[in-house]
């Protein structure tokens, strides 16, 4: 009697496993179907329309392989982007606080020495990483092929204490200190006479490159500027970062601090002694303390995408996905880019954070991304009628 009941509750439980399954993969099928848009918001510019004529990129649909359906499987793909192993000069550039700024210019494998790749006459992109990015992420190296393909030269701004870098002064990066940007456009500029500069950020970069525009105002000397897996909101990516995602970041920024202690231990927050165990309350412990803020909610305020883009008077692509999983898509600025005149906002339902990669129905091409060609063909387009 007993082995006959045994029978039935394995036979239930079989079954409501099979309905259940069968349940999650059409759901996950049906939302899959539904993400194919592509959202396309201008400012009043009549410029704008012309830019975003030429960016092919942006007329047909996107929708990601079946497998990347979600937007956090889709983030977790990027480290695995197949993509080349650029040849990389690097340059360091002294700032007044001691620190070394390091970029990383691109160059062609058969040039003979590195003049070949910072000609002032030719249009440059400086590209900033996202947080514990450096010019070896894979993302980066996916834009600097596309960009050298299309002609820009490449230097990767890479952030103090980053990995390959040196720290040489109690000041370390953050989302909302640009200064090193500032610099770095400067000296090209004033000191080399390129004339034709781009600046692309990824992520936190993005926020850097978005802040940057906007401090700049009327006198920004940049041609024009992407802002890539912006998450619009730092206080709300930060509280919707997928544990997984969080702890990656985390680890990351724990061996910096790590570094940094055993440099300057007396710095303000290193006397912390308890345990982080997220992005935000490394935040509270260390970012606001080495930045003057009073806490995580004011360090992120800060940040915020409807902060900088009012005061940006250069062509500024903001590019997003709606499954990012940082970003709300109710907080997106529509109304602060129609009534820009510099800003085109462009929002695919799908590509997750930094990934937007293409292929077949099911599986990913791993070489292949949507991201790329956005940047690309909108530099491009902006180049042209710079």
């Amino acid at each position: 009697m007993l082995m006959i009941w045994s029978q039935k509750r394995a036979r239930l439980f079989l079954q409501f496993a099979a309905v259940a399954g069968s349940s999650y993969v059409l759901l996950y099928v049906w939302n899959w179907r539904r993400k194919n848009g592509v959202t396309v918001t201008v400012g009043r510019s009549t410029r704008l329309g012309s830019i975003v004529d030429q960016v092919t990129a942006l007329k047909s649909a996107y929708r990601p392989p079946l497998l990347l359906s979600s937007g956090v499987l889709h983030t977790l793909m990027v480290p695995m982007r197949q993509t080349v192993n650029p040849k990389l000069v690097r340059e360091t550039l002294n700032a007044p606080c001691g620190g070394r700024i390091a970029l990383d210019w691109w160059i062609d494998r058969e040039a003979k020495d590195d003049s070949e790749c910072k000609d002032p006459s030719i249009p440059t992109v400086i590209i900033l990483p996202g947080v514990g990015g450096s010019s070896r992420a894979t993302y980066v190296s996916s834009a600097g092929r596309s960009l050298r393909e299309a002609g820009f030269q490449v230097c990767v701004l890479n952030h103090r204490g980053s990995p390959g870098t040196e720290i040489t002064s109690p000041v370390l990066y953050s989302a909302v200190f640009d200064a090193d940007l500032e610099m770095v456009v400067q000296e090209l500029h004033e000191s080399r006479g390129f004339s034709d500069l781009f600046v692309v950020g990824y992520s936190l970069g993005s926020v850097i490159t978005a802040k940057y525009c906007a401090r700049m105002g009327s006198n920004n000397i940049l041609k024009g500027a992407c802002a890539v897996s912006n998450p619009l909101d730092l206080e709300s990516g930060a509280n919707r970062m997928p544990w997984l995602m969080d702890w990656a970041v985390l680890q990351g920024l724990l061996k910096l601090v790590e570094r940094y202690r055993r440099l300057y231990p007396n710095a303000p927050g290193m006397d912390f002694k308890g345990k982080v165990k997220s992005t935000r309350e490394f935040d509270e412990a260390y970012t606001c303390k080495l930045h003057d803020f009073e806490n995580a909610s004011h360090y992120y305020s800060h940040g915020n995408i409807r902060n900088f883009l009012p005061s940006i008077e250069v062509p500024f692509l903001l590019f997003v996905a709606k499954d990012d999983p940082l970003v709300d898509p109710k907080l997106l600025p529509v109304d602060l880019v129609r009534a820009s005149s510099t800003v085109i906002m462009a929002v695919t339902d799908a590509g997750g954070h930094i990934g937007w990669f293409e292929g077949g129905w099911l599986l990913p091409q791993l070489h292949k991304n949507r991201m790329d060609d956005v940047v690309t063909q909108f530099l491009g387009a902006v180049k042209v009628r710079a």
